[in-house]
């Protein structure tokens, strides 16, 4: 519903000026769409690299649309008294836009097994650990985290 809602935007060069703004969310709707155009499949095994710039957009004004109703909520709730505060996730997905990006900051062993069961093909993958701790300081860096 909300692609389709996505084809009807009006204020596409809004939605750009915010997703320009922000790096991490331009990267999660491109590794979100690449993901889709390669039937979810694992990173190291995409063979179609180029975003289409249709779904692409749709991503954008989902994360777009997300941004401004929370502003809403967060500055509602802060007029009421009410201080609402995030989480802060303590591992890296594997399959996320923020292990694509930044290869370098990790180890990934890609460790196929498969196991036939009622004619499904099961693929695990891990993130053994982090690289040297001057990986780690460099990926903190990166983040303006250090």
């Amino acid at each position: 519903l909300l692609k389709k809602a996505a084809l009807r935007v009006k204020n596409k060069q809004e939605v750009l000026d915010f997703i320009n703004k922000h790096q991490e969310i331009k990267d999660a709707c491109l590794f979100l769409t690449l993901k889709e155009q390669n039937d979810n499949d694992f990173f190291t095994a995409w063979k179609n690299l180029t975003p289409n710039e249709e779904t692409l957009f749709a991503y954008y004004f989902m994360q777009y649309e997300f941004y401004t109703e929370w502003q809403k909520l967060h500055n509602y709730a802060n007029s009421k008294g009410v201080k609402i505060i995030g989480d802060l996730p303590f591992y890296v997905s594997l399959f996320s836009s923020d292990v694509y990006f930044n290869k370098d900051c990790f180890f990934i062993f890609c460790k196929f097994y498969y196991f036939l069961s009622h004619y499904f093909y099961y693929f695990f993958f891990l993130i053994i650990y982090y690289k040297t701790s001057r990986c780690i300081k460099h990926c903190l860096k990166k983040f303006n985290l250090f």
